[in-house]
């Protein structure tokens, strides 16, 4: 009972939002960001330079690989500057 309430609300928290809240465009890919179902779970950092030409490449690649549906497995050393390039492509702050 426990855990079918538990998956109930995971569900929910995972289900995309109708509302749309702006559009992330990095060089010649658009795509639409929906608002997020729980705003507290999302990070509150200090993005990186939107205008670094090597983050706005990484960013670009990554959008690429999420629009046509593909996987990517991310390596980094731990950090601030992972978590600043997750916060940059999560609020569209960058444009290639």
């Amino acid at each position: 009972m426990a855990s079918a309430r538990r998956l109930r609300c995971i569900q929910h928290a995972l289900a995309p939002s109708s509302q749309v809240i702006g559009t992330l465009t990095l060089g010649d890919i658009s795509h639409t960001v929906p608002a997020s179902a729980t705003p507290s779970c999302l990070p509150h950092i200090t993005p990186l330079g939107p205008n670094d030409p090597c983050t706005c490449g990484h960013l670009y690649f990554l959008l690429q690989k999420f629009v046509l549906g593909q996987d990517v497995f991310l390596i980094t050393q731990p950090g601030p500057y992972a978590e600043a390039r997750t916060h940059v492509l999560q609020h569209g702050k960058c444009r290639v």
